[in-house]
């Protein structure tokens, strides 16, 4: 069964009525595969509606972290660049160097600088 308080937790409070309803679309889209197995349904139309409802729901479940992981983003940008407003161009531009070159590390082959 499906945790929704979790799920609340991971997506946020803001978009609970998408949560909601991508949620019932995969329950639905869930429900719909099992009966055409159970039918032993095997035209391509008794599976397009499940997988089109399964579909829809994960797609507003992405929808809705993707929008929040912006959000994340547009946050963290403007906390760092209302941090490096106090530093002189030369400053800034080390440090942001040095992060990018941290951030970067691990998808560098060895031996490699950003």
């Amino acid at each position: 069964m499906v945790d929704m308080d979790a799920l609340r937790d991971r997506l946020g409070d803001e978009g609970a009525a998408e949560t909601g309803a991508g949620v019932l679309l995969i329950a639905l889209g869930a429900v719909g595969a099992a009966l055409a197995a159970g039918r032993q349904r095997s035209s391509f139309l008794a599976w397009l509606v499940p997988a089109l409802l399964l579909g829809s729901g994960v797609a507003v479940l992405l929808g809705i972290g993707l929008e929040k992981r912006s959000r994340r983003m547009e946050e963290a940008e403007e906390l760092i660049a209302a941090e490096l407003e106090g530093l002189d161009p030369f400053a800034r531009a080390k440090v942001l160097k040095d992060i990018a070159a941290e951030q970067l590390e691990p998808f560098l082959p060895a031996g490699e600088e950003a």
